[in-house]
């Protein structure tokens, strides 16, 4: 016969074990929610490019024993991520060896979202960008000067390119536009030349001086003595 103290006794039992399976149970709950976070956000991090939170979420989701498929899934996805570090790493040493400041740009500011180059790199990116941009500068003023019909302008423009060693078909621009200008000022000045001994057409003969003046085609004493000239006639 069971006495009432080992009845209180196995009703105790009963709810420890009792008890104790609940624990278990709220235990094991709270293991598969945070494993099924950890897959959730180990699969967001396959989405995206950094490997850094990438292995931090792969190696949370090992842990807590993510499902075999998802992590098989994760580790090619990993190899794909180092492969475009790899490829975004070797684009930007290219682009440092090369002469475009816009590609270079771009192929840094890739490799720094990818976190795949280091402070190292990302120095001699930047210093390498400031050269190509000091040369961008002084092509577009080049350029500038060659659509024009100032020698000096051109000339002071052209040096600098060559001494930043600007790429040659805007070398070769600014060189086409000397040998323009060079001829518009020869003609100018035979044509205020040729004015000044006929004497015949003060109009003309300032238009002419106005042209060689606005072109630097004479030197200021030329333009002196044409200016004298050109008083004579109107008297």
């Amino acid at each position: 016969m069971i006495t009432d103290e080992g009845q209180a006794e196995a009703r105790l039992a009963h709810l420890h074990a009792h008890g104790h399976m609940l624990s278990n149970a709220a235990e094991r709950l709270l293991h598969l929610e945070l494993r099924a976070e950890a897959k959730e956000d180990l699969q967001v991090a396959m989405k995206q490019h950094l490997l850094r939170v990438f292995q931090k979420r792969y190696s949370k989701a090992v842990s807590l024993k993510v499902d075999e498929s998802t992590l098989r899934d994760a580790r090619e996805r990993e190899a794909e991520i180092r492969l475009s570090m790899k490829q975004a790493k070797e684009e930007l040493e290219s682009q440092i060896r090369g002469r475009r400041s816009v590609e270079l740009s771009e192929a840094q500011r890739h490799a720094v979202r990818l976190e795949a180059v280091d402070s190292v790199l990302v120095g001699k990116a930047e210093a390498r960008l400031k050269v190509l941009h000091e040369m961008d500068a002084a092509a577009h003023v080049l350029l500038k000067a060659a659509e024009g019909d100032k020698m000096g302008d051109v000339i002071r423009a052209l040096k600098k390119a060559k001494e930043l060693d600007v790429d040659q078909h805007v070398i070769h621009q600014g060189n086409q536009a000397m040998t323009r200008i060079r001829k518009m000022m020869h003609v100018a000045k035979n044509n205020m030349k040729g004015l000044m001994e006929e004497g015949s057409d003060p109009a003309a003969l300032r238009a002419a001086i106005a042209e060689c003046r606005r072109i630097g085609a004479v030197s200021t004493k030329r333009l002196r003595v044409a200016d004298a000239k050109l008083a004579e006639l109107e008297r």
